[in-house]
């Protein structure tokens, strides 16, 4: 499921019926992806600040940032996954370079010479 930052374009807040996330008023809100999300964004009535978060992206944890600096909120907290997301790739290649095989011995090319008896 892929999570989204969404938020009203006008003083009012929606349920969203299928997980029975809020989608508040006033501040944007972190929420599945849903038809009810897609039709609500191509209605004009959501405002998509960013799609293709990671599951652990929740609204609690934007609230707090939006809690911190609310001008601040929405890049603070979408550099934190580009921060995560950095790091799971490190970590990563680590594993590959620690599981790729030793390279097979090299073959030599060529006949071999005979050696005369």
């Amino acid at each position: 499921m892929t999570k989204q930052l969404v938020e009203t374009t006008g003083s009012f807040m929606f349920l969203e019926p299928t997980y029975g996330e809020i989608i508040a008023a006033g501040r944007p809100s972190v929420v599945t992806y849903t038809n009810f999300v897609q039709a609500k964004i191509a209605n004009g009535e959501l405002k998509l600040h960013a799609g293709d978060l990671p599951d652990t992206a929740t609204d609690e944890a934007f609230a707090g940032y939006w809690a911190e600096k609310p001008e601040m909120a929405v890049d603070a907290f979408l550099s934190s996954f580009a921060e995560e997301e950095q790091e799971e790739q490190e970590e990563q290649e680590e594993q590959e370079e620690q599981e790729e095989p030793s390279p097979a011995p090299k073959k030599t090319r060529g006949r071999a010479k005979k050696t005369e008896e």
